[in-house]
This record gives structure tokens, sequence and C-alpha cells, in this order.
């Protein structure tokens, strides 16, 4: 079962994933952005209480658009369903986890070292850098005042300035 947008349940499809409309008879439970959420959606997950593992794509709290506004993020929707079913995600497959540099790395042939992200969430794009121990930039035009192993940046286009 997943509570997600369409992109994402044809994603997980394309892995020879099946993807059921009621969660009764779901064996794990797939937890993705979703600007459509609503209380039924939350409601259909509820049988997924104990039996299904629950997989998250990630905890961001937000994410930037235009103008500097913020949108809420995954991070809202999944501790909602926590909340709901009284217990917390089996696992997070996105940021902070290391997993995709490590499918990064496999995949290229190449170290830590070699890779950089930038980012603009601290908690989330650099705290998986700083635990994968790769290079990081940090976007953001407020400045922090407890940042560590990053280089924080207003503009994307400041980076150049820090590389080679």
């Amino acid at each position: 079962f997943c509570i997600g947008t369409d992109g994402l349940k044809a994603e997980l499809q394309s892995f020879g994933v099946k993807v059921l409309d009621a969660a009764e008879t779901a064996e794990a439970l797939v937890i993705g952005l979703d600007p459509e959420f609503t209380y039924a959606k939350l409601a259909a997950a509820m049988p997924c209480n104990a039996k299904c593992k629950i997989i998250a794509c990630n905890r961001d709290r937000s994410y930037p658009i235009e103008n500097n506004v913020k949108l809420p993020g995954c991070g809202p929707i999944v501790a909602a369903v926590e909340d709901a079913l009284g217990r917390e995600v089996d696992f997070m497959v996105g940021k902070p986890n290391t997993y995709m540099l490590d499918l990064l790395s496999q995949q290229l042939g190449c170290s830590n070292t070699d890779i950089t992200v930038v980012g603009d969430s601290y908690d989330s794009d650099i705290q998986m850098a700083i635990s994968y121990g790769a290079t990081s930039f940090l976007i953001s035009n407020r400045q922090l005042v407890d940042i560590r192993a990053t280089t924080q940046v207003a503009d994307i286009r400041e980076i150049i300035s820090h590389i080679g």
C-alpha cells in the first residue's frame, strides 16, 4: 500500500512491486510526499498497523519552492502515519540515510570523497553527506549558528568559487 503521488506508485510498479488500492492485504506501507494527503488516506492505512513493514521516503519537514516559500514535506505525513499506527517506520530510504549514496558509489565505482552533496536542509541533505563522509554545500540565505562539516552558501552559483 502506498501513500504518495502517482509518480511514486509508478516507480514502485516499475520495479515489480504490486501497489494495492486497499491496505488490508498489504505486506508493506510506503510513505512518500503526497500533496493530496487527507484524513481518508490516513484512515486507509490503518490496517497496516502491526503486520506491515513501514518504509518512508524521507522525513523532510518542508521543501522550498519559488520566492523563498516553503511547503510541507514528507516528514509531516510520516509523523501522522506513525502517530495513527502507534509505531515508527521500519526503514527510511531517503535522507539522512546514506542508502542512496551507497548505491551511487557502487554504480559509479567511486568513493565517498568523490561525491559532493548540495542541499537546502542541514537536518537531511547535509547530515546524509556528513554520515557518508562526502563533501557538502548547504544553500541557505539564513545564517545558521551551529553548522559543522559543510560549507554554507546563499546561492548555488557561489559553489563555483569553492571548487577548484
